[in-house]
Formats: structure tokens, C-alpha cells, sequence
């Protein structure tokens, strides 16, 4: 029960925590919820954040919310049994709250999960949230019925309570898999794990050759044609991890600024911030017929549960485009620069507000946070 209330921002809402919620929960407008209940069944954090673009409206309202709430996996169980196991498709999350999946009781359970998968493409299996220290196994299934083998590909633990699991694995051959999810130390996957509570499962496959990029680094890849890009010729590019691709020598540094953008090396930026591809996502190349695409995909900020996507083409007539997916980053910097304090361009734009921009020279946004879903062709 709110009576008068003064402050400017802030946040109020209620949550069944972090063994119950998926961490992706999206923000709601409390007060449409009065006189009626937050029905925590449906989602399990229920919440409004208030600031100067969403300012306080809950004086001298009541907010009520149900009480107690049961959870279980009633949507993938009984599936601790490979014979039982879950059928899913790629891409697949579990991201819903009807799609509760859990290992319940810690001890006692495990899950499996089939699906088929397509030769010459690289599975990504990740566990992207929750508290039990996840361990997950990929295996191929050959045979059927009574003469069915389950032939082991990988396994992933990452070492210790909080560090989830992720695989990344490329098909050798169309067919029928299966993914266990337990927890540590069931190494012999029969459900005896030492944790348990609520996980968010998630798998994609990629056509790309994947990165293995760390924290704050950096590779270099071979474009397979020569592109021209701010009066150089280049045949390989430096793709690093905090969402920028240079020419000339990688670069690792997480902190972006303008006037490093615009005095070191040529650069494409389509999000240069602290990004972590080592703790979810994945960064791939992808080669045409005289262009290359490097794409950073689910990617997230050092330390955050939200992710970004972005792509770069470059083609060998010297074009360039970026085209961005979902985006969360609150800050960071996005543009195109010859680097070497090299004058020319427009300089700093808003990039929303076109769709075209000059190839050539600098052409740079600070704090691009509406770039979701937008395509930018530099010609």
C-alpha cells in the first residue's frame, strides 16, 4: 500500500528469486494490475523501474500479488530417461515460464533432450541462467528401438557453482542427437548431481565458422578477396571481441572513445563496448561469393543476462553493411572511421536517421540505443 511518494526513480516489484526466475523476466506497469492480483504463476518477477522516461505512478494505489507459488518442469518431465527424452527443435529456449525446465531433486533427477541436427552446421548448447553448477553432455543416437546407442560427442562443466555450461559443436553428420542436462559431479549421467533448482536452456545452429574469442580479445580472419575500405586495400580483418572489427592489428581495448575511434586503426563499429562472447553468444564468419560476414550473436555485456546481436558485410566493392537484431546495450559506440585522425565525414550522427551513409571518412554515434532491427548500408 503506497500513500504519498516522492521519489524520483526507483524500482518496485516482487520476485521469487534466482532459483525460480529465468533472468529475462521483462519490466511490467504495476499499477495496471490494481485492483486485480500479480498472478506469479505466469511470470515469477513481476516489477516496474522508474526514471525520468517512466516516472512514479503508484501514490495512494495498492498493489496485491497471490501468495505462494508451486513451480515444477510438469512441461518437460518424466524426461530422465534417454528413452523418455524431451523432443525439441533447434532453435529451442526455455526462456517461457511453459517452459519450466529444472533438475528437481538435487540428487535424483537428470534431463534429456532430442532433436535432429544437419551436417556442416555448429550446434550451440548453453545453460544461460540459474543457480545449480549445470553439467550437459551431447551424444549422437544411432539405431532404433531395442538396438538404440547413445555414442558420446562432448561435455561441458565449466568448473564450479555459478559457472554455467555451453558446448559448441560442429556436425559431422545429419542425424538424430541427444543433450543431458545434470548438474556436477554427475559425470557418469545418471542424475546423482550435487545442486539442483531452475535452468534456462538454450541451443541454436549456426552455417558459420565459428570464434573462439575470450575476454577482451581479439582474431584475425581472412576476408578471401581484396577489400578496399578507407583508401587501403586489405585481405584479412581483426575481428575483436568488444564489437569491433579493425584492419591492421587487432584491438582489445573494452572502454570506447571517440577519440580513439578516430586516431587508431580503420575501423567498423558496430558496438564497441565491453562485450563477452567467452560467457554467452557466439561470434562467426561467414564467406560469399566476394563478400564475408562476421556476425556477433546473443552476445552479452561484461557481467549482464541481456545479450546483443549485430552483423557486418563486407563486400569486395568496397560497400559495407551492419544490420542489428535485438540490442540491449545501454551505451557504447557505433560507427565507420579510416582512424589515423584522418578528417573527413560527417563526424557524429544520429545513425536512426538514415538508413544510407558515405563509406568514406568518419561517420560515428555515441550511446546507440535504438538501433535494434535497423539496417545501415555505407556506400
Amino acid at each position: 500500500e503506497y500513500g504519498l511518494v516522492t521519489a524520483t526513480d526507483g524500482l518496485a516489484g516482487v520476485s521469487c528469486g534466482g532459483a525460480v526466475t529465468s533472468s529475462f523476466e521483462t519490466p511490467s506497469d504495476l499499477s495496471s494490475f490494481s485492483p486485480s492480483r500479480i498472478n506469479l504463476h505466469n511470470q515469477p518477477a513481476v516489477y516496474e523501474v522508474f526514471d525520468f522516461t517512466n516516472p512514479g505512478d503508484l501514490e495512494d494505489s495498492t498493489v496485491r500479488c497471490n501468495g505462494t507459488t508451486n513451480y515444477n518442469d510438469n512441461w518437460a518431465e518424466p524426461n530422465d530417461d534417454p528413452s523418455k527424452a524431451r523432443q525439441i527443435s533447434v532453435p529451442f529456449d526455455s526462456i517461457p515460464v511453459t517452459r519450466f525446465t529444472e533438475i528437481e531433486p538435487a540428487g535424483g533427477d537428470i534431463d534429456f533432450y532430442r532433436f535432429s541436427a544437419d551436417e556442416g552446421k555448429t550446434l550451440v548448447l548453453e545453460v544461460i541462467s540459474g543457480q545449480l553448477d549445470s553439467l550437459i553432455a551431447l551424444f549422437k543416437i544411432e539405431g532404433m528401438g531395442n538396438s538404440t546407442d547413445y555414442v558420446f560427442v562432448d561435455s561441458d562443466d565449466d568448473g564450479g557453482a555459478g559457472l554455467l555450461s555451453r558446448l559448441q559443436v560442429p556436425i559431422a553428420e545429419d542425424g538424430d542427437y541427444l543433450l543431458a542436462v545434470t548438474t556436477f559431479p554427475d559425470l557418469g549421467f545418471t542424475g546423482a548431481g550435487g545442486s539442483g533448482g531452475r535452468y534456462v536452456l538454450d541451443m541454436f545452429a549456426s552455417d558459420g565458422i565459428l570464434l573462439n574469442l575470450g575476454d577482451d580479445d581479439s582474431e584475425e580472419v581472412g576476408l578471401g578477396f581484396s577489400f578496399p575500405y578507407q583508401g587501403g586495400s586489405y585481405t584479412s580483418v581483426f575481428v575483436n571481441s568488444n564489437g569491433n572489427l579493425t584492419f591492421g592489428s587487432g584491438d582489445t581495448d573494452f572502454s570506447e572513445s571517440v577519440s580513439e575511434l578516430l586516431s587508431d586503426q580503420p575501423r567498423i563499429a558496430p558496438l564497441w563496448d565491453d562485450l563477452s562472447p567467452n560467457q554467452g553468444g557466439i561470434v562467426s564468419v561467414k564467406y560469399g561469393a566476394g563478400s564475408a560476414i562476421v556476425s556477433f550473436v546473443d552476445v552479452p555485456e561484461f557481467l549482464s543476462a541481456t545479450t546483443n546481436t549485430f552483423s557486418v558485410t563486407m563486400r569486395s566493392d568496397g560497400s559495407v553493411t551492419i544490420a542489428y537484431g535485438a540490442m540491449s546495450a545501454s551505451d557504447g559506440l557505433a560507427g565507420t572511421t579510416p582512424g589515423g585522425s584522418i578528417a573527413g565525414g560527417p563526424g557524429a550522427v544520429d545513425l536512426s536517421s538514415s538508413a544510407n551513409w558515405p563509406v568514406m571518412g568518419s561517420v560515428y554515434e555515441v550511446s546507440p540505443g535504438d538501433l535494434s532491427g535497423l539496417t545501415l548500408d555505407f556506400q
